[in-house]
């Protein structure tokens, strides 16, 4: 099920944005200002903790590595672009046809800081850089360029692949699988998106058995045939608990993925951070 319309005091933030390596870029001016942005008391599992850098003699990333725009605290909405230093990005993100320009609140309206899993990292435009990311709007897939400057870069080498033909989440770290688990999907009328994704905020619905169970992961995910409604929160997708175990191992949702209770606590405790993909296949 989408996650529902939940007042902002009803919202728990939880705090997992990894801690993850600042990358330090001479072009835009990174400073030590930016640390206290995004950098929490303890590293995260799946949290590079090496400086990076973008010099030709940088060793590439390794495949499993994904890379994290976060948004700096004193930004506090932040405009997407359709080139690198281009003009700012239009879309029918409401699915209503009228097409918008794009910016995201920061933070977003749970209370999470709007954070974007990078697509390509540090193209130099206009005497800056910029980075493509997925953006959390409609349509699914969108991306967008973020000026450097109102972004603090950071990775981490944990994702997720949730197949819905199995009906199981896995969960890897640097390429090697540390859990599985079994996941309800959505039904027909109402399907889960397939895509790439990522996870963009965590909160605590009211009731802890309840259908949202004790923790909800919202995804940068929204549902194709819900829309803008006020039960189900624009169509939102999310990663959820569940009061309905029994149910698990089959298409019964509108869209979210459920997990058992145990399970969706169990990535909390792996301290999955805000930023890491989703990748969800049919």
């Amino acid at each position: 099920m989408p996650l529902p319309h939940l007042p902002a005091s009803a919202h728990r933030l939880v705090a997992v944005v990894a801690t993850l390596t600042i990358l330090s870029l001479t072009a835009c001016g990174s400073d030590a200002d930016s640390v206290a942005d995004v950098t929490p008391t303890t590293a995260a599992p799946g949290a590079s903790t090496t400086a990076a850098t973008t010099t030709s003699t940088t060793e590439p990333d390794p495949a499993y590595r994904s890379w994290i725009a976060n948004v700096r605290s004193e930004v506090g909405s932040i405009v997407i672009h359709d080139s690198p230093g281009g003009p700012q990005l239009q879309l029918d993100t409401a699915g209503d046809g009228a097409v918008k320009p794009v910016a995201i609140s920061n933070p977003l309206p749970s209370g999470a800081p709007a954070t974007f899993l990078i697509a390509q990292r540090a193209v130099e435009a206009t005497g800056t850089l910029w980075h493509e990311v997925y953006l959390p709007v409609r349509p699914n897939g969108s991306t967008g360029w973020v000026a450097d400057a109102d972004v603090v870069l950071t990775n981490t080498d944990m994702a997720a692949t949730i197949d819905l033909a199995t009906h199981q989440l896995t969960l890897s770290e640097a390429g090697a699988v540390i859990a599985t688990y079994p996941v309800a999907a959505g039904e027909a009328a109402t399907p889960t998106p397939t895509g790439r994704f990522y996870v963009k905020e965590l909160v605590e619905p009211p009731k802890a058995n309840g259908t949202y169970g004790p923790l909800a992961y919202g995804l940068s995910a929204f549902s194709p045939t819900l829309v803008d409604t006020e039960a189900f929160a624009d169509g939102v997708i999310g990663i959820h608990g569940t009061n309905r175990p029994e149910l698990i191992g089959s298409d019964v949702s509108h869209g979210c993925v459920r997990l058992r209770n145990e399970d969706v606590l169990d990535l909390e405790r792996r301290q999955v951070p805000l930023g890491m993909p989703v990748t969800i296949t049919a």
